[in-house]
């Protein structure tokens, strides 16, 4: 189990519950994200990502404002700014960073360097989500959300969209998440609503196919069930107002929207 400090990360074994090691970084960690054999922390303060070994409370390397991207653009624009989302690659060799001023790096474990995916939104990135080993879907901070094949980020190439899509209240797209089941479907939380979009073959719509409504204030997570009986369904939860809980709901679209599918 990991758990996160002001300035550092914990590590425990659950069983029984004993505090095994600290990992320092040097400032506010905002993340811990447990990789196979590795941690990687994120602090997003000072847009930097640390690495560890199991085992080990030194750094295996660490990103940050020094390290120049491989193929730097011609502003000399460097990682320096807020970390605002992060995924691993299923290989977990190498992990996707999206930050505050709409830039997407990869950064593999492998190498020392930063690689630019040569792609700067307008927007901050919001969310990373990964479909399979060759697809990614895109969040932004103004609510676009755009599929990429991914088997072109390791070359010096700049990534194109493949299909676009778009968050009805231009708000931001959150926490992207593919359905278990269908990996045609994925949804997004974006203040006080769920959306699902369809990605099927020869559909074109940018609109989601369902939105609920059900909250009153901000969805603040959300998850799909992962069990085969239990497709589409998703259990949201939101904050809530000053002086009352949010509530926790679980929920599926109609069947008439889900046979569209």
């Amino acid at each position: 189990m990991l758990g996160c400090s002001v300035y550092g990360v914990m590590v425990w074994n659950t069983d029984p519950i004993k505090h095994r090691q600290t990992l320092i970084l040097i400032d506010d960690v905002s993340g811990v994200y447990d990789v196979g054999s590795n941690y990687i922390v994120t602090n997003s303060a000072n847009g930097e990502m640390g690495v560890w070994k199991a085992g080990s409370a030194n750094y295996i390397w660490r990103y940050n404002d020094t390290r120049k991207y491989r193929n730097p653009p011609s502003t000399g624009y460097e990682l320096q700014t807020i970390i605002t989302a992060l995924k691993i690659a299923p290989n977990d060799t190498c992990t996707l960073i999206g930050n505050s001023k709409g830039a997407l790096s990869l950064s593999d474990f492998r190498e020392p360097y930063i690689q630019d995916l040569g792609m700067v939104k307008k927007d901050g990135i919001s969310s990373i989500e990964l479909i399979g080993d060759k697809q990614m879907l895109v969040g932004t901070q103004g609510g676009d959300i755009e599929l990429y094949d991914i088997r072109y980020a390791q070359k010096d190439s700049k990534l194109t969209p493949i299909r676009s899509f778009s968050v009805p209240t231009a708000n931001a797209a959150n926490q992207i998440q593919v359905c278990p089941g269908a990996s045609r479907v994925f949804a997004c939380a974006s203040s006080k609503y769920v959306y699902i979009y369809s990605n099927q073959v020869g559909s074109h719509d940018p609109l989601p196919a369902f939105t609920h409504f059900g909250h009153q204030t901000t969805v603040s997570d959300f998850r799909w069930h992962p069990g085969q009986n239990y497709d589409y369904t998703i259990g949201s939860m939101e904050t809530g107002c000053k002086g009352s809980n949010g509530l926790v709901q679980v929920w599926r679209p109609t069947n008439f929207v889900v046979n569209g599918w």
